[in-house]
């Protein structure tokens, strides 16, 4: 079995090791800093209450009004794709695919979103 070269190898072996638990850790527990208190209301879920356009009768899942914290928000990366409803401050209403619930809603002029990607015929600008 080959050893370490010297004492001094082994000593910033173990240190990068503590390093890499360490960094490990801290991105663990900051990922799971969010959480839900049942007395409190979450103003993180949204919940479904209008029909979008050719969404064939999917309840919209409303995304409240807009908060700086909600800028701040981490996601996840996975893609499990929405159709989001936006509307400009001149009225506008448009839509665009974001990656997933929890993306589509960080947007001051995200409004409403259903399930699946944007469909075909629908103002994106």
């Amino acid at each position: 079995m080959k050893g370490f070269k010297n004492d001094n190898q082994h000593k910033r072996f173990g240190i990068a090791k503590l390093i890499a638990l360490s960094l490990t850790t801290g991105l663990l527990v900051t990922g799971c800093m969010i959480t839900e208190d049942s007395n409190s209301p979450n103003t993180q879920t949204p919940t479904p209450t209008t029909t979008l356009p050719d969404a064939h009768n999917v309840k919209a899942a409303q995304c409240g009004p807009f908060t700086p914290e909600k800028a701040e928000v981490m996601c996840t990366m996975q893609y499990d794709p929405v159709c989001v409803k936006h509307k400009a401050p001149d009225g506008q209403i448009s839509y665009k695919t974001a990656g997933n619930a929890c993306t589509a809603c960080t947007t001051p002029t995200a409004i409403s979103h259903t399930p699946g990607e944007c469909g075909t015929g629908l103002p994106t600008h």
